[in-house]
């Protein structure tokens, strides 16, 4: 029986492939945390790998956060991704580990200023946002390093491209939350009986993809080994910026209708992801969102 390294076990999608990994027949799994397995280190990284013998790597394990976060942090953003994975790679390459699975995020595609849809083929066809560009840039560089070492040393390499992940272990209130984290934050310590404002163009869209969903389609793609390296693997559908908060606002038993939007900033035009291939390759049902979120919710209640 092959066995599967995940990187990041702790994080918010590593998580999710843990609990779903209970009920996979054909794999053994370990979950090193960061203690455990600094991918920062070569050597720390080669020694983890001589003793675990892993077959196949899943590799969820990266710095990221808010936008803000891009600003602060540019060089630590750029630097760890890059760090992390050339070292998990070679050590991969030199123990024989031919199987890897990168986690990639639809950060590192194009701004395009037509909207066009984010496909595969699209994603390095121009500039990234400069508003992420550190991070997508390093993300960007996974990319052709899987194809560096698929070509030198004939490994399988795979990018499979998230887009925004929410679920059990997603970040609230650290630093490094995005919208939808810092939004259940925001609602969830409002008192109930206060107005409920949120900064922000309402009618801005965003992709959310369920860490369930987006667990039990990466080892879905382990037991396929399909053809295509580059997949998008997220959910498609979107929703406003005022969807999310009326939702969560219902969940969280407050009225959603007494929510307020005093600055229509700019509305952001955010592209949809296009998911065929993934369609071709598996015939998937994704979490509504209403049932994602409450699943979400009954985690963050408990975190106090």
């Amino acid at each position: 029986m092959k066995k599967i390294l995940v990187t990041g076990g702790s994080g918010c999608l590593g998580s999710a492939i843990k609990l779903v990994s209970l009920e996979a027949q054909n794999f053994t799994f370990v979950f090193p945390s960061s203690k455990e397995l600094n991918l920062l280190d070569y050597n720390l990284t080669s020694k983890f790998l001589e003793i675990s013998k892993p077959s196949i790597i899943i590799h969820t394990a990266a710095f990221a956060g808010s936008a803000s976060l891009n600003q602060t942090s540019p060089v630590d953003i750029f630097e760890n991704n890059l760090v992390m994975t050339m070292n998990l790679l070679k050590c991969a390459s030199n123990q024989n580990i031919w199987d890897i699975f990168l986690i990639n995020s639809i950060a590192a595609y194009p701004h395009n200023a037509d909207n066009t849809d984010f496909t595969e083929s699209a994603f390095h066809s121009a500039p990234a946002s400069l508003r992420d560009q550190y991070y997508a840039y390093s993300k960007r560089m996974l990319h052709i390093l899987g194809q560096a070492y698929s070509t030198q040393y004939n490994m399988n390499i795979y990018n499979l491209v998230v887009n925004g992940i929410y679920g059990p272990k997603m970040h609230i209130n650290d630093g490094k939350e995005v919208m939808l984290g810092a939004l259940i934050n925001r609602i969830g310590r409002i008192p109930k009986d206060e107005p409920l404002v949120i900064n922000g163009n309402p009618n801005t869209l965003r992709e959310y993809t369920f860490s369930k969903d987006l667990a039990n389609i990466i080892l879905s793609l382990v037991e396929l080994k399909p053809q295509e390296k580059l997949i998008n693997i997220g959910n498609t559908e979107q929703h406003s910026i005022r969807e999310y908060a009326e939702i969560l606002s219902a969940l969280f038993h407050r009225d959603p209708n007494n929510i307020s939007f005093p600055d229509l900033a700019a509305e952001i035009t955010y592209q949809r992801t296009n998911n065929d291939i993934l369609k071709k390759l598996l015939n998937y049902k994704f979490t509504d969102l209403k049932s994602g979120l409450s699943e979400t919710l009954n985690w963050y209640r408990n975190l106090s």
